[in-house]
Formats: structure tokens, sequence, C-alpha cells
């Protein structure tokens, strides 16, 4: 069975809710989501329609990132956050972004990775222990951007960490998994931000 959506709404919502049956939320990687936001979406759905959310940046980007144009954080916060470190700021940020997850039912996850986040020891240990705390909230999709991130590092992170590999195939090629007895999908990125999951 395939269920197919866009990264974020390329219509309105209502008739997105009609002729698609999954969406990757984008706002939740910008910016905090709000309760009556989440709330609004989830009254316009149907009732088996499938969030999926992008994880904050304020986890997987560092401060210098571009996108950080749109965070909603003082200047102070932003030196916590980024690179999957984990302190008061970044856990009371993914605190709240598990409670909107909530409201909407979502259990998969997109924590998209920028090319300057490389696989030094550093950043795997940190992936490895925030992926290992918080394991129990959901389906982990991870995309690491950046030539670096060798088709057998990603393998063994997966394998290690419980995580989907998403990716563009038509750049990258197919999408790596490892031996998860917790996976019953696939999801790939095709272009022009279509989201593809292949359910089993």
């Amino acid at each position: 069975m395939f269920k197919i959506g866009c990264c974020g709404f390329p219509i309105s919502q209502d008739r997105y809710f009609k002729e698609f049956s999954v969406i990757e939320i984008q706002q939740s990687f910008y910016r905090t989501l709000n309760e009556k936001q989440v709330k609004n979406w989830k009254s316009k759905a149907p009732d088996d329609f499938e969030f999926i959310l992008k994880a904050p940046q304020y986890i997987t980007h560092l401060p210098t990132s571009p996108t950080y144009r749109r965070a909603d954080l003082t200047e102070e916060e932003r030196k916590f956050c980024g690179g999957f470190r984990l302190n008061p700021v970044t856990e009371k940020i993914i605190e709240v972004f598990f409670l909107r997850a909530a409201e909407v039912n979502a259990k998969k996850f997109v924590f998209q990775t920028p090319a300057f986040f490389k696989p030094t020891d550093e950043s795997i240990k940190n992936l490895l222990t925030f992926f290992k705390d918080y394991k129990e909230k959901g389906i982990f999709i991870w995309e690491p951007r950046g030539r670096d991130w060798a088709p057998e590092i990603i393998k063994d992170i997966c394998k290690e960490a419980g995580l989907i590999h998403a990716v563009d195939p038509f750049l990258h090629g197919p999408p790596v998994f490892g031996d998860l007895p917790i996976l019953d999908s696939m999801v790939i990125y095709a272009p022009i931000n279509i989201l593809i999951q292949i359910v089993n």
C-alpha cells in the first residue's frame, strides 16, 4: 500500500485533507508549534489521516544555520542548540514537540541533519544518545545530508539506534535499512517535495 503526501501544505488545507493521506509538517522544524494550530489540523483531517512531524532545527542544526532566521528562541537559548546536544534548553524543546505530536497522534518523526553535521565521534555519540533516550516516543526517520555520511556509517547508526533512513533515491540511491524488527514502512523522498510512504 502506498501513502502519498507532501512536505507542507502546497494547497489549501481543506483540499489537501481530501486528496492526500499523509503529510510531513514542516512548521515544527522552524518554530515551536502552538496548541491551537495542531488542534485545528486535527479537527480538519480525516480520522485515518497521518501526520509526520519534522523535528525542530534546535535539535539538528547549529545556531549558525540560516534557518535560524525564523527561530523563536532568544540568542542565549540558541547557544545550547543543535548537534543533538541534550541540556535543559533542548530537553524542554523536545518535550513540547512530542506534546504537540500527541495532539495529532503523530508517531513518526523526521530528523534531517545538515551537510555541516559531519560524522565525527562527538556527532555520532550525541546522535545515538539522543535517539536512545527518546526511543519510546515513536518511529524516528533520519535524513542525513552531505557526502561525508557513507552508506556503511548510516547503516550502522540506523541499526544501533533503530532508525529508518530517509533519502531522495533519485540523487542518492535506495534507503539504507538494516535488520530492524520495528520497521513496518519505508520512507523515501521524491522530487517536488513529495513524501512517499510504502507500508507493508
